[in-house]
């Protein structure tokens, strides 16, 4: 499965972000992410990495978790003198982030983390067991049955009704890609590894999301009291496509803040 995508390049500006993305099952897609970046282009090079699938690809079907992951991605970003100004996690990557400035050479990287948590409370191990099960035992559709409630806005729940889900064609390697990083985000802790932060740091929630919202602002709050922490309204787990133009700027402004 070489062939799938893991890397891209986009943007028109001159600071280097690097994009950590989320758990996927499919490999990158350059017109999403043309899509997802589109307010944002002309303010930097992306390098958008998705770790999982470049993992894989390297060392064969195995479990990881976020540590090695996040150790992985260390080492090829030493071996390409990769040095970014800033480092935009989306959930699974977001928790890549938490670990990587652990290393001295990312302590002070600025990060911009989207839905994402710093560590796996008893109620998300509980909701990420769902869905593995659901993935490893039944259908693709039993798994987004169970799934989709939990990252649409709360404004638009599926309840008590059953609903056939258009989803692209998922292959051996991409589910198994998908159980690997379930299991490895339900044993994510970086609290410790977070107060080795002397970094600048944004983290956005999607103000109607039901799975991670006020409780797991708490925790980041707990952790590193700096941080600054913003609800986007109106969006669920996918806050990228519903933003508006407050959330638009205070994105730039952090961008031009970090990079300037």
């Amino acid at each position: 499965m070489n062939n799938r995508t893991w890397k891209i390049e986009l943007g028109t500006g001159s600071p280097l972000i690097l994009i950590l993305t989320r758990k996927d099952s499919q490999p990158l897609n350059i017109i999403e992410w043309k899509k997802t970046l589109a307010k944002f282009y002309d303010k930097a090079n992306f390098l958008i990495i998705d770790v999982a699938e470049k993992f894989l690809q390297e060392n064969g079907d195995k479990n990881f978790t976020i540590k090695e992951l996040a150790y992985f991605l260390y080492k090829y970003l030493l071996k390409n003198n990769i040095q970014p100004h800033i480092i935009w996690g989306f959930s699974m990557g977001g928790m890549i982030c938490q670990e990587l400035i652990g290393y001295r050479e990312f302590q002070k990287t600025p990060l911009l983390l989207i839905s994402t948590n710093l560590y796996a409370t008893k109620k998300l191990q509980a909701i990420f067991s769902t869905w593995y099960l659901s993935l490893k035992y039944g259908t693709i559709n039993d798994f987004y049955k169970v799934f989709y409630p939990w990252i649409i806005s709360a404004t638009n729940l599926p309840l008590f009704s059953i609903k056939k889900y258009n989803v692209n064609k998922i292959d051996n390697f991409g589910i198994k890609k998908l159980l690997y990083c379930i299991k490895a985000v339900s044993n994510h802790n970086a609290c410790d590894t977070i107060k080795k932060a002397s970094n600048k740091i944004l983290i956005l929630f999607g103000k109607n999301s039901t799975l991670l919202n006020q409780e797991e602002a708490n925790i980041f709050i707990k952790y590193i009291p700096n941080a600054k922490i913003y609800f986007v309204e109106n969006a669920g787990m996918r806050i990228m496509n519903n933003l508006d133009n407050k959330t638009i700027n205070l994105i730039n402004n952090y961008i031009n803040e970090v990079t300037k």
